[in-house]
């Protein structure tokens, strides 16, 4: 199964960096592009959603709770910063609307904004039936001592585990890299 692992800190190559700084600079943002640190850094801090099914599990609760089909979902500005695509990166910036770049060497990928994926995560625990916040069993394991984490972890008990295990990690992710004003990478392999 593929993994899914959020790169608080990291960014693209240059290639795909430029194509994100240009996307800026036509949302009149090009004051914000050389302060914004686009540039990769040594990553703040890594953080795994698992992988691909689980996020997946996590957008399917999302429109569930929407009431609306999740191909529906990414062309609500309201949702359109969740994790759709296997390649992503969100920036430290308030901006609308997120862009998806097609990419013939390496595929499609998404770039948008970490304020308007943290407002997403703030509506969807409104909307959830289910308690997000909490941390499910293993996830500070995960965040204060990755090895020890991978050598133990075997699966989520069920389906809430991983929703919450989704929520919370994208919610961690997104406050810390506005806290250091840093990019944030979504990477599915």
């Amino acid at each position: 199964m593929s993994e899914f692992d959020l790169s608080v800190g990291a960014s693209y190559e240059d290639r795909r960096r430029a194509l994100c700084a240009s996307h800026l600079r036509d949302l009149g943002l090009s004051g914000e592009v050389s302060s914004l640190g686009l540039q990769a850094q040594e990553p703040v801090k890594l953080i795994t959603l698992l992988n691909i099914a689980t996020v997946g599990c996590f957008l399917d609760y999302v429109a569930e709770s929407a009431g609306r089909p999740t191909g529906e979902l990414m062309d609500d500005p309201a949702f359109a910063n969740l994790p759709y695509w296997q390649d992503s990166l969100w920036a430290p910036l308030d901006f609308t609307p997120a862009k998806a770049f097609e990419d013939d060497s390496d595929g499609p990928f998404f770039f948008g904004s970490s304020p308007r994926l943290l407002a997403a995560l703030n509506h969807i625990k409104t909307i959830s039936r289910i308690p997000l916040g909490p941390a499910p069993s293993q996830y500070e394991v995960m965040i204060s001592d990755p090895r020890t984490f991978y050598k133990t972890f075997d699966r989520l008990a069920d389906e809430q585990s991983c929703i919450q295990w989704v929520w919370r990690g994208l919610h961690d992710a997104a406050t810390l890299a506005l806290q250091k004003r840093v990019p944030m990478l979504g990477n599915g392999l």
